[in-house]
């Protein structure tokens, strides 16, 4: 789909600044839209001024896009097209498309503010709204004011594309259509239905009984439990009342390792060939889905292959994920949110979604970071559903019921900003002398609250990396919680020389401090 729109996008980002290029899943804009403009200004001569950056906010995807664009080129990776992550890079003099993590990009920004010697920047995944992607945004929207010779295309897979083009001062948006195959859906009831799995009152995944206070609370939620009739007349009217039983008792936020494997097995034993995407919360939960699986007989055969997948593997680990088995052997990767964007394991045919998601929050009353299980957003379980029809029609079987997904799924995830501590964002704006932090992070598409930024100073300060002049000692912390918006805060802030040694580490600036302590 993007290269029978290749006249008019490359037009598009010659003729702007900045241009907003919204994609379905599958429709070839991450691969496709940088070579569109390298060609360009190759067939026009000017070859030598390209100097391309394309973030990806994972290494994966980093490698994954950067040697299937040289395949593509008919070259090796690291000549035409080349990628630079954390502690790995393969590039060349010749490199003129560079894909790289959104944190890469930021350490260059530390030794070339203005970013010189680059002629395009593009940004993809802007959707997913990482802290490093939006701090990214804020900084390319102030030097595109000092650069006027630099392009900045923003790839988005989801239709938020106009907020995006709103922060640029409404700039032009190019939709390309998706290129999936058909994609069908069940959900929990679906699979209930399909294995003849039933869930007990005493079952460990099944919901306890809660107390009158703690129901209360829920109701106030909107997440009261339908009884038996209401579930059959107002949601799963055509469904058995084996099915009915297990969705009045089931606790649907727990992922139900048992039902797991055995939609596995029935897929492995009753459908056609195909790999298997399974999409879990975290590193631990991947593991147990393994061992469960492996606790059946089929799942020990030498004709299943199951393959781990999340951040933590080396890259080499990470890329056999995409290696198509010998004929007669079933893979099932078993993945985080990963596997939710950019890459494409081709083999793909049946997605599994737990509907679960690790986020990194912080409880701004006390101060602690914690890593939380929570529901996916509707605009997630679309990208995962998407998975399972890149290269022919798939199957995605979501373990949530259509009641949960209709009234506990949001429609997009808060952005990463408003719900994690900021102290290593504070030492990037202070190390780069972006101007006051208060200031910048104001500037964000969604700012964070006064009272986060207001910790993550008070953190900083308390380390020893910053030194504060509180103009407002007077603002309690309940008031400033009360004002949203960041803008409303007064301080005066200074980089400290510990600041500044803790800002060069990719660590949290208190493990930051206890090395370099520890190094003394």
């Amino acid at each position: 789909p993007a290269f029978g729109m290749k006249d008019n996008i490359s037009e598009t980002i010659q003729n702007n600044q900045v241009v907003v290029i919204s994609g379905a899943t599958g429709s070839g804009k991450t691969t496709q839209v940088p070579q569109f403009v390298l060609d360009e200004l190759i067939s026009g001569n000017r070859g030598a001024h390209a100097n391309i950056l394309v973030t990806q906010p994972r290494r994966i995807s980093a490698i994954g896009v950067a040697e299937r664009m040289a395949a593509e080129r008919c070259e090796k990776c690291g000549q035409t097209v080349g990628y630079s992550i954390k502690l790995e890079k393969k590039m060349s003099k010749h490199t003129r498309l560079l894909l790289c993590t959104t944190g890469v990009l930021l350490r260059r920004l530390m030794g070339d503010p203005d970013l010189a010697a680059i002629s395009h920047v593009f940004v993809d995944e802007v959707h997913q709204r990482d802290v490093q992607t939006d701090f990214i945004l804020i900084i390319l929207r102030e030097l595109l004011k000092r650069r006027k010779g630099l392009k900045v295309i923003l790839m988005s897979a989801t239709l938020n594309a106009a907020a995006f083009s709103d922060y640029f001062g409404g700039c032009a948006v190019v939709s390309i259509p998706g290129r999936t195959h058909p994609v069908q859906e069940f959900r929990l009831e679906d699979i209930l239905q399909e294995t003849g799995h039933e869930i007990d009152e005493d079952s460990e995944f099944a919901a306890k009984k809660k107390s009158d206070s703690k129901r209360r609370e829920n109701e106030a939620k909107g997440e009261e439990r339908l009884s038996k009739t209401a579930l059959k007349r107002l949601y799963y009217p055509k469904y058995n009342s084996q099915v009915i039983h297990s969705l009045s008792v089931v606790d649907e936020s727990l992922v139900n390792y048992e039902l797991l494997a055995r939609l596995l097995e029935h897929i492995c034993m009753t459908k056609e060939e195909g790999a298997i995407l399974v999409f879990m919360p975290g590193m631990m939960e991947i593991t147990k889905a393994i061992d469960e699986a492996r606790k059946k007989e089929f799942f020990q055969s030498p004709s299943v292959l199951m393959l781990p997948l999340h951040s933590s593997l080396s890259s080499s680990e990470q890329t056999a994920v995409f290696d198509i088995p010998p004929k007669g052997v079933r893979k099932i990767v078993i993945s985080t949110n990963i596997a939710e964007t950019s890459i494409t394991i081709e083999d793909v045919v049946f997605v599994v979604d737990s509907g679960r998601v690790k986020e990194n929050q912080r409880d701004e009353l006390n101060g602690t970071p914690s890593l939380v299980e929570a529901w996916v957003s509707r605009a997630s379980a679309n990208q995962r559903r998407g998975r399972a029809g890149r290269v022919r029609p798939g199957v995605a079987y979501h373990m949530f019921s259509s009641h949960t997904h209709d009234n506990q799924l949001k429609e997009y995830q808060l952005p990463e900003m408003q719900r994690v501590g900021l102290e290593d964002l504070v030492l990037q704006i202070l190390v780069l002398d972006l101007g006051h932090p208060v200031d910048f992070l104001a500037q964000a598409m969604d700012p964070p609250s006064a009272m986060s930024v207001r910790n993550s100073l008070k953190l900083l300060e308390e380390l020893g990396a910053i030194e504060c002049i509180w103009i407002d000692d007077g603002s309690t912390i309940t008031e400033v919680s009360e004002q949203r918006d960041c803008s409303a805060l007064s301080v005066d802030v200074e980089l400290t020389p510990l600041g500044f040694h803790l800002a060069t580490l990719p660590v949290d600036p208190r493990v930051g401090k206890m090395i370099i302590y520890g190094a003394m």
